[in-house]
């Protein structure tokens, strides 16, 4: 009977594992990817799915379409996507803090 030897290198696994135990103890990176995977995937959901006007099927869910945002009182009918001109000029806040000028904004909706 010939002996035969095995010769493990787990120099890989030794990092692996250390980094596992560094992200137990602090998992922001990992939350942040998995964060930023569903932003992504959500994202392209609603593209898909933006310009079915019957709704859309996207990785196996059949989705409705966008319900209209709301409707005006001269029944105009806003879209959830928005492209609609306003009714008259309104004013936005310029800058973080209060007693700051108003900045006049006109187009759409």
């Amino acid at each position: 009977m010939t002996q035969q030897t095995l010769t493990v290198d787990d120099a890989a696994v030794q990092k692996m594992l250390k980094g596992v135990g560094l992200a137990a103890f602090n998992p922001d990176q990992a939350w942040a990817e998995s964060a930023q995977y569903m932003r992504v995937r959500t994202s392209a959901m609603f593209q898909h799915n933006r310009s079915a006007t019957s709704g859309g099927t996207y990785r196996g869910v059949a989705w409705k379409p966008f319900a209209p945002q709301y409707t005006r009182k001269d029944g105009t009918v806003v879209p959830a996507w928005g492209g609609v001109p306003r009714v008259r000029a309104g004013y936005i806040q310029k800058g973080k803090h209060k007693g700051q000028r108003m900045q006049r904004v006109s187009g759409v909706v």
